[in-house]
């Protein structure tokens, strides 16, 4: 189930740095490889945080 979350997220990631760079013009100040860069980063941080809730709560079943 987590990989489906990770996939998710990078589609949203995709269609939102894809929108932004078709509809804002290009003098502006995000910049799509600064978008691309957040959204690794973004990315990154949440398929990390959901394998380490998921982690804890197998502790916390294991346990009881």
């Amino acid at each position: 189930m987590q990989g489906l979350y990770c996939v998710a997220d990078r589609l949203q990631i995709k269609v939102s740095a894809t929108y932004l760079q078709q509809y804002l013009p290009r003098s502006n100040y995000l910049s799509t490889s600064a978008l691309h860069a957040f959204g690794c980063r973004w990315q990154m941080f949440s398929c990390f945080f959901n394998f380490m809730e998921e982690d804890y709560a197998l502790k916390l079943g294991s346990q009881a």
